[in-house]
């Protein structure tokens, strides 16, 4: 047993905590005294190379932190504003001159194992705030990466440019998401508009009445947000689903609707110009088209009839511009039943 060890278990019997009586009297050299010293030497000793291991290990994972988080004076970002500096100490772990304390008695005191477990703690917390804040800063960039379509040339250059946790990293990251965030409100104001404007073509394709048009808040909204350009692509989707299964039955609508219109003009055309109306060029050839789409009409109504009751039956009643285009085709057919008996 080495003479440091006789002497701690001598010296620093209560600090070891090891067996009682280290300060009896010394004049007591019966071979029980003198195997109880021994026994007190070997306990402390196994102590000593417990505590120099354990301080050993901590001053590594000591310098494995400071590396990472790379707090070292001179470099980039240093000091940090995220981090509490204990400059010295911390220059002792990363140079290797803390061992030196290990090789005397003092450095299996209290005092050296509470400073190095404390700078430990402090930069493990450190270690997981800043992982945290990553964490959160990738997710942001990486959500308006994708929606500003950042292309993946320009995200490998950041992240090959950009790693580790160190402060440089944080303030970089922080920094991509302040500049994305302006970039987003450049973005949300052009996706608005568009979303609007696919959503006019949508009402109009299925034909949304007034009322429903109006219904929809955020279309009429000068709000620029995030909420507001999800409520507006949510509604495009939608509109876009309703219009999809629509628009056989859309497409027999309009053209109906086109027929008739064109019957109207013409029967107007007829009783405002009479006999002139011939004299325009090309009036007679289009009047003759118009007669031949009317003979296209029962066929469509029939049609549609069959359509919109399967639709009914279905997804309910399908209005067309805020009309219940079904209950219009029957009450059609029932003023021409009625005719015919008159």
């Amino acid at each position: 047993i080495s003479c440091n060890a006789l002497d701690l278990a001598y010296e620093s019997g209560q600090n070891f905590e090891v067996m009682p009586g280290a300060h009896r009297n010394t004049k007591d050299l019966s071979s029980s005294r003198v195997e109880e010293i021994y026994a007190m030497a070997k306990t402390s000793e196994e102590q000593c190379d417990l505590r120099k291991r354990w301080i050993s290990e901590a001053s590594k994972a000591c310098v494995d932190f400071l590396k990472e988080l790379n707090l070292k004076p001179g470099a980039p970002g240093y000091p940090p504003h995220d981090a509490k500096i204990d400059s010295k100490f911390d220059e002792q772990l990363l140079s290797g001159t803390i061992q030196v304390v290990l090789k005397k008695d003092a450095g299996v005191h209290w005092d050296v194992i509470l400073r190095l477990a404390d700078r430990e703690h402090e930069l493990n917390q450190l270690y997981d705030s800043r992982t945290t804040r990553l964490k959160e800063l990738a997710h942001s960039i990486t959500k308006l990466w994708n929606m500003l379509k950042t292309t993946k040339k320009e995200r490998t250059d950041f992240l090959t440019k950009h790693s580790g946790v160190t402060i440089v990293t944080l303030d970089a990251c922080n920094a991509e998401l302040e500049r994305l965030k302006v970039l987003k409100e450049e973005h949300i104001k052009v996706q608005i508009k568009r979303g609007k404007e696919k959503m006019k073509a949508l009402w109009d394709e299925i034909g949304s009445s007034e009322k429903e048009m109006k219904s929809f808040s955020p279309y009429f909204s000068e709000l620029y947000t995030d909420e507001t350009l999800e409520s507006i692509m949510n509604e495009v989707d939608r509109l876009e689903g309703i219009a999809q299964i629509m628009r056989p039955i859309l497409t027999l609508i309009r053209e109906r609707e086109q027929i008739l219109h064109d019957l109207k003009e013409m029967e107007a055309a007829a009783k405002e110009l009479g006999p002139k109306r011939y004299r325009i060029s090309g009036y007679m050839l289009k009047e003759e088209k118009i007669r031949n789409r009317k003979k296209k009409l029962p066929k469509i109504r029939s049609k549609l009839i069959d359509g919109l009751q399967k639709w009914k039956k279905e997804h309910g009643t399908l209005e067309y511009k805020g009309i219940d285009y079904l209950k219009v085709l029957l009450s059609e057919n029932e003023q021409k039943t009625s005719r015919r008996r008159r």
